[in-house]
């Protein structure tokens, strides 16, 4: 048996007509691996997924990942695979990196779309949607570089601007703010959606801070709110409460054991939605 060597999308590929139209590529297949009703089903979900990137994505490498896609599938069954085919199919599993990429642009466009009706929706404020953005990054495990790339995200994808309306960070030096954080004013002006640095002495900062979107109050007497963040180290995000109210002098600082700083991270810069 002949083995078939996928072509360059630029050369004669004898599969790059059947390739123009999903149905005609589905019976192309079917015939080769002897495809059941139910696999067909799944056969004809991944073929529409893989069409609909190409359209979206209208570029040379697409049509590549396209072909290369429904080369390697035609090439197993081909060389007696059919077998890990069916399977592959029928479990929702490609072991081929053709295919992967494929997959990944396809969440990229549905991602694109969802964030669009986000942007769109007018029954959603500044606030609502920067949250709501930042619920689909989470799910979907999107990569960021930092902590502040995170909300950064968050706030583009939201079609957000951002507007400094406190700041105490050039006012210390250290990775402790101490008492040099916001007061009891700027925190009760905060709204949820609001971009914050909270005070958790990290070392990966000159200053100590940790960027957060603010989520609300979980205890609002006790200065106890809900954040959402990015650990880039972990590569992990995490909800989580802590108090953000920081000492109103450095001696008040100085006498809380530091067991207890460790639940304290003070508000030192504010950005709300612009």
């Amino acid at each position: 048996m002949d083995k078939f060597i996928p072509a360059s999308p630029k050369q004669n590929n004898p599969l790059q007509e059947t390739l123009k139209q999903p149905q005609n590529a589905l019976l192309s297949l079917k015939k080769e691996v002897g495809v059941s009703v139910p696999q067909e089903n799944k056969m004809t979900e991944w073929i529409k997924k893989v069409f609909k990137t190409e359209k979206a994505q209208k570029t040379a490498s697409a049509v590549a990942s396209v072909i290369g896609f429904m080369s390697t599938i035609y090439l197993m069954a081909k060389e007696g695979s059919k077998e890990s085919v069916k399977k592959a199919f029928d479990d929702g599993t490609i072991k081929d990196a053709d295919a992967r990429i494929c997959i990944e642009d396809e969440k990229s466009t549905s991602l694109s779309e969802e964030f669009e009706s986000i942007r769109k929706d007018s029954s959603l404020d500044s606030g609502q949607k920067a949250i709501k953005v930042a619920e689909i990054i989470e799910k979907n495990g999107l990569k960021n570089k930092h902590c502040w790339d995170f909300v950064a995200k968050v706030y583009a994808e939201a079609g957000l601007k951002r507007k400094e309306t406190f700041s105490c960070v050039a006012k210390y030096e250290g990775a402790d703010c101490a008492q040099n954080c916001a007061p009891e004013s700027e925190l009760d002006n905060l709204k949820p959606g609001d971009h914050i640095f909270i005070n958790n002495r990290n070392k990966a900062d000159q200053h100590g801070n940790h960027s957060v979107l603010f989520l609300g109050w979980k205890n609002k007497d006790k200065r106890e709110a809900n954040v959402m963040g990015y650990y880039a180290k972990l590569d992990k995000y995490s909800t989580y409460p802590v108090v953000i109210k920081g000492p109103s002098s450095a001696e008040e600082w100085a006498k809380i054991p530091d067991s207890e700083k460790n639940h304290i991270n003070p508000v030192t810069k504010i950005m709300k939605p612009a």
